[in-house]
C-alpha cells in the first residue's frame, strides 16, 4: 500500500512540492504491481525489513 498526498491542491506547495502544506488531503491507494514488486527487491537486496520511497506521479 501506499499514501497519495494531494499536494497541487495547495497553493502553498503546487509549485513546490517540498513546501508542505499539513492541510492538504491524502489517501491510502494500491500501488501497481511493478511498482510494489520493485520497492519489495530494493528492500530484500539491502536486508532491510523497513523503507520509505517517494515517487512523484505527473498527470
Amino acid at each position: 500500500m501506499g499514501t497519495a498526498i494531494y499536494s497541487q491542491d495547495s497553493e502553498l506547495s503546487k509549485v513546490d512540492y517540498r513546501r508542505y502544506d499539513f492541510n492538504v488531503s491524502y489517501r491510502s491507494v494500491k500501488l501497481p504491481g511493478k511498482v510494489e514488486y520493485f520497492c519489495r527487491l530494493m528492500l530484500q537486496g539491502n536486508r532491510l525489513r523497513f523503507g520509505t520511497f517517494d515517487f512523484i506521479f505527473f498527470l
